[in-house]
């Protein structure tokens, strides 16, 4: 059975500001990672995980209708930046039947 495919795009922050050891060991065991490392992720490697991706973490999720054509399994977009930003277009993202959750009470 295949995991399910996460992309995880941390940039700007670091994947040890944001991840416990334990907690990325999870990441790992239960999704197919896409990227996952420190610095923004290849757009080549972006597009080609779209089309698969459930979830996005990003620390600057840029969403909008045209990225949710490219990624129709696409129901979660985590933001870990602290912030909402501009860069989604919620309602594309809500009419899609997508989640868009943010970091940023933890961040208080």
């Amino acid at each position: 059975m295949s995991k399910p495919v996460l992309i995880l795009d941390p940039d700007w922050r670091s994947m040890d500001e944001l991840f416990s050891e334990a907690v990325r060991s999870e990441l790992f065991e239960f999704y197919d990672v896409i990227w996952g490392q420190d610095g923004p992720i290849p757009q080549d490697s972006l597009d080609a995980a779209l089309p698969h991706a459930e979830v996005l973490i990003s620390a600057r999720p840029r969403v909008t209708a045209q990225t949710l054509a490219q990624a129709p399994q696409l129901r979660t977009i985590i933001e870990v930046s602290g912030a909402f930003p501009d860069t989604n277009d919620y309602n594309a993202c809500f009419d899609a039947g997508g989640e868009i959750l943010s970091c940023a009470p933890g961040f208080r």
